[in-house]
């Protein structure tokens, strides 16, 4: 998985073939394709794993803290920066919609929806906790998400993109101010 998952990242999903995919894992065409019966499976469960990896950061990052805001934008950093450090959740974030096949289309929106639904949970556990005075986790949530697919969208095409810090640390500083404003 190791192996798919770098070259995946290095050549983009339509630069990747099954065959190099075999080479690179030092296994045959066949031993791949009795796992995975098509590209498309494997990029599924590639990021399937790396998604698993950045929620786990996630969850960890969320129980240090005891305050629920804090523990909100913990997990929405940890995630981040996980997306942001893997190579292949960049390429998977900032290229999914170029992908041509159908399936990998489909599964890359059901994949992003779960996302959605872990980030509005996360946001709505927070407005529960009546940490956020707003009414609407999935508004803020999909605030979130757009930050870190521009932010990655910037980082392919510009030189000297703004730092992540930079963009995390406005959306805290809003996302603080706002439950400040309800105490």
């Amino acid at each position: 998985m190791a192996a798919a998952r770098e070259l995946f990242s290095t050549r983009g999903y339509h630069g990747t073939n099954m065959r190099d995919l075999a080479a690179m894992a030092h296994v045959s065409t066949a031993t791949l394709y009795a796992n995975f019966e098509t590209k498309v499976d494997l990029l599924d469960a590639l990021i399937q794993e790396a998604l698993a990896e950045a929620f786990d950061a996630a969850t960890t990052a969320m129980q240090t803290q005891c305050d629920p805001v804090a523990r909100l934008l913990a997990g929405i950093r940890a995630f981040d920066e996980y997306v942001l450090k893997d190579s292949f959740l960049r390429q998977v974030v900032a290229y999914r919609t170029v992908i041509s096949e159908v399936d990998a289309q489909r599964r890359g929106a059901e994949i992003e929806a779960a996302i959605d639904r872990a980030g509005t949970a996360m946001i709505q556990a927070a407005i529960d906790a009546g940490a956020l005075p707003i009414d609407d986790a999935e508004a803020l949530n999909l605030l979130f998400r757009l930050c870190l697919q521009g932010w990655v969208m910037v980082e392919a095409v510009k030189d000297e993109p703004i730092p992540f810090e930079r963009l995390f640390g406005i959306l805290e500083t809003l996302i603080r101010g706002t439950a400040e404003s309800t105490r």
